[in-house]
């Protein structure tokens, strides 16, 4: 993709530099997601496309549109997961949580108190715990009620 795009700047715009300055950002910036050094995300996309470069869609990672939101929108509002919610459904402590998603173990704390927020990937990381946990919830359940213990006596 990157050589498409390399291609469409010097066809369009006689140059890489001249699609930079068309997009709003530097030739550094530009060489920098072709090179593979920033990942492609909503916005370098959406300034991609406005420059008439229409296969930007079809390459792009979701998952790093879903990313960009997300670090765009906690560092915009106050939203905050829930990490107590996630001890309690999990039965363990903030810091167990911090360790199981890769963070060091006093990152829990830190999380529940608000001075600093889990990354996406963390998030995700947790988000698939506490699904896990649900899933295993429901099928004991299910066994439960589909094999009832015999009363003893």
């Amino acid at each position: 993709m990157p050589d498409d795009v390399k291609r469409f700047a010097k066809d369009r715009y006689g140059s890489m530099s001249g699609l930079a300055r068309e997009m709003g950002i530097s030739p550094q910036h530009l060489h920098a997601y072709l090179s593979g050094a920033k990942t492609w995300g909503a916005t370098f996309t959406n300034k991609l496309q406005a420059a008439g470069y229409t296969r930007a869609l079809e390459n792009l990672d979701s998952n790093s549109v879903v990313k960009e939101e997300f670090d765009s929108n906690c560092l915009k509002s106050s939203a905050f997961p829930d990490i107590r919610r996630a001890c309690q459904l999990l039965r363990c402590t903030a810091d167990d949580i911090a360790q199981s998603v890769g963070a060091p173990r006093s990152s829990g704390i830190s999380w529940i108190e608000g001075q600093s927020r889990p990354s996406y990937d963390q998030l995700v990381m947790l988000y698939h715990q506490v699904l896990a946990l649900a899933i295993h919830s429901c099928e004991v359940r299910e066994a439960q009620v589909s094999h009832p213990k015999k009363a003893v006596g």
